[in-house]
């Protein structure tokens, strides 16, 4: 609804509706929405390139651990402090934390014995009993997250867009008021 008003007279009232959604409309948004979609499987797909590169990786000389360099190592530790941000581990000559996202109780697991695994200098993956973790920024985490995105898109692209264009127009699928002959005045004898 938009409200014109110039000065000195009444407000004037002019409603303005949405083009309607017809079928092509409705076809080319979900070919939009399912293109989204499929890229981001694409970039899913790329991205689990990445991570199986990652653990394929050779392993890290010492003098290579806080390096860049193209390799993986694997060292155990101990959780000290586990959130739903944030996971410090010890391992035993330094402590080193790592960004996750958790939702749900994370409290009681200091101690846990862990291992946690390095790539390019950076910790990537905290395993032990009852728990794995994936850091935000570790390939793993952004293939789920594209995943994801991908199915969203697909699942509510649909569902949106399909039930819009249905309920925009179920009006065309349902009979005439009346019934059929109702020539809309009254009938019988006058």
């Amino acid at each position: 609804m938009v409200i014109y008003t110039a000065p000195g007279t009444q407000p004037m009232v002019k409603v303005v509706r949405p083009p309607p959604l017809t079928l092509r409309n409705t076809l080319l948004l979900l070919a939009a929405v399912w293109m989204v979609g499929g890229v981001l499987f694409a970039l899913s797909w790329m991205t689990t390139g990445t991570e199986k590169r990652m653990f394929s990786a050779p392993t890290c000389s010492p003098d290579q651990l806080s390096t860049s360099a193209e390799c993986q190592v694997t060292l155990p530790g101990t959780v000290l402090e586990l959130t739903a941000f944030q996971v410090e581990v010890d391992l035993g000559d330094r402590r080193v934390s790592m960004p996750v996202r958790l939702a749900g109780d994370v409290s009681g697991r200091g101690g846990t014995p862990v291992e946690v695994t390095f790539y390019r200098g950076q910790p990537v993956r905290v395993v032990g009993p009852w728990l794995k973790l994936d850091s935000t920024d570790s390939p793993a985490t952004s293939a789920f997250d594209l995943r994801e995105a991908g199915i969203g898109c697909l699942f509510v692209g649909t569902v949106v867009f399909g039930s819009g264009y249905l309920l925009r127009n179920l009006g065309a699928l349902r009979p005439p008021r009346g019934g059929a002959g109702s020539q809309g005045g009254r009938s019988g004898p006058g």
